[in-house]
């Protein structure tokens, strides 16, 4: 999935996600996760290999990024 196929809570989730799994820093992450930057055509899972996990970790986190709902 890419990066602009996510709703604004999965946005959320990414940034969060970024700034606690990976070292890329909380004013990347939500840069990143924002409308409108050089990321949105990136799939998910390119995102946390360019913030230094492994390929099989960075699908994974994409993974949780993509279902991740509010209950």
């Amino acid at each position: 999935m890419r990066l602009d196929q996510l709703n604004l809570v999965q946005r959320q989730h990414l940034a969060w996600r970024l700034d606690h799994k990976t070292a890329c820093g909380m004013l990347t992450a939500c840069q990143i996760a924002r409308l409108g930057t050089e990321f949105d055509s990136k799939q998910v899972f390119e995102v946390f290999i360019w913030a230094g996990k492994s390929e099989r970790s960075a699908k994974i986190h994409a993974g949780k990024v993509e279902r991740f709902t509010l209950r």
